[in-house]
């Protein structure tokens, strides 16, 4: 008869460490057999219940992945609490996402606001999603001050969406400048959306932002240019060639001062 041998708490820790660093390096079946082998040792401890859920999400067995997270949960683990949130908005079922990730929040688990507001939009509840989104931004979280601008836009809120966007901005977010382009192109500041536009084309190679930037110039009076521009963004989104007037043009943004 075979006997597994006991681990003692600091070697249970040691295993869940390994099987998270398995994870990072992308060895999913051996971070598997370690939660396995942990799921023996300590038969209550949620955590390996939240790794092999992980681990059963990522080969696509979401409904084994589901019910390991709210095994998880149960035991009060917070990062199950958003993981079965986060299932449940990525399954349209917002009600049920807002439900888990407040208790995610709740239990300390950060991270949770950002999504818990995406779900509060989703129901059409700006209210809601304002504040989770401002509790997310208060911690640092870049995402959040983006989301909270993408939200005063669709409120119709162009200028209160231009702090957020400069906050994203400074922490580094990668549609800060394409964002904040989008706000004075709602507000009618045609040459600050223009700076903006050509910024985010400069930095990320956005042609979203190449295209909004073709109707400002139409809009300014740059007519064929303009429609040259936004056919050029097509063409590079497509993986076909631009015109060499297109080209001329791309080679204008990439040379602007701004």
């Amino acid at each position: 008869m075979w006997f597994s041998r006991s681990l003692t708490d600091e070697q249970v820790e040691e295993r869940f460490a390994e099987a998270r660093s398995r994870l990072q390096d992308g060895d999913h079946a051996a971070a598997e057999r370690i939660y396995r082998e942990l799921a023996k040792q300590r038969r209550q401890d949620p955590r390996w219940m939240n790794g092999l859920g992980f681990v059963r999400e990522h080969a696509g067995d979401d409904a084994a992945a589901l019910e390991l997270y709210r095994r998880a949960a149960e035991l009060g683990l917070p990062q199950a609490h958003y993981n079965t949130g986060r299932i449940a908005y990525l399954a349209d079922e917002h009600e049920r996402a807002v439900e888990a990730l407040e208790r995610a929040e709740q239990l300390g688990f950060r991270g949770a606001e950002n999504l818990l507001g995406d779900a509060h939009l989703a129901l059409g509840r700006h209210a809601d999603a304002e504040r989770a989104y401002v509790r997310a931004a208060k911690r640092g979280d870049d995402n959040a001050h983006a989301n909270l601008g993408l939200l005063y836009l669709e409120m119709d809120e162009p200028t209160r969406a231009i702090g957020p966007f400069t906050r994203a901005l400074e922490l580094g977010h990668v549609h800060a400048e394409h964002n904040l382009g989008s706000a004075h192109h709602r507000l009618g500041e045609l040459d600050e959306a223009a700076r903006w536009y050509t910024r985010s084309w400069q930095r990320h190679g956005n042609l979203q932002s190449m295209e909004n930037l073709g109707h400002v110039w139409r809009t300014l009076g740059r007519v064929e240019d303009g429609q040259l521009l936004v056919h050029a963004s097509d063409m590079l989104a497509e993986g076909r060639p631009v015109s060499e007037r297109g080209r001329d043009l791309i080679a204008e943004l990439d040379r602007a001062e701004v």
